[in-house]
């Protein structure tokens, strides 16, 4: 009945409990407290952003929404909100005059392309 009465927020799992009470888990959105209605720094998590990302998240940046994060200055030939995306850092045709880029994992980041065919 309490959870039906109180509930929890933010898509927070309720359990009844006894005396008469409620108990709200509230799961890995960035939201605790008893009723899951308080916003926790996400941030906390270091596994979030990968490499030398930096995390930030609303209570840090008032553009990002409440309960969410945003990983930026991802390291060289990553991307993706965890900065964990394998980029194509020759996508989009960044050599001139026709000649082939190359990208491995061994030069994450660069990109090799012969001399005078620089982007």
């Amino acid at each position: 009945m309490e959870c039906t009465i109180h509930g929890c927020k933010n898509g927070g799992a309720c359990s009844e409990i006894a005396g008469p009470g409620f108990s709200c888990a509230c799961g890995t959105g960035g939201w605790g407290g008893a009723k899951c209605d308080v916003d926790v720094s996400e941030c906390l998590d270091l596994r979030l952003c990968f490499g030398k990302s930096k995390c930030q998240e609303s209570s840090s940046n008032a553009s990002i929404a409440k309960g969410d994060y945003v990983c930026s200055e991802c390291d060289a030939g990553y991307g993706g909100k965890n900065c964990s995306t394998d980029e194509n850092e020759c996508a989009g045709n960044v050599c001139k005059n026709g000649a082939a880029c190359t990208s491995s994992d061994l030069t994450k980041g660069n990109k090799s392309m012969p001399i005078g065919a620089v982007s």
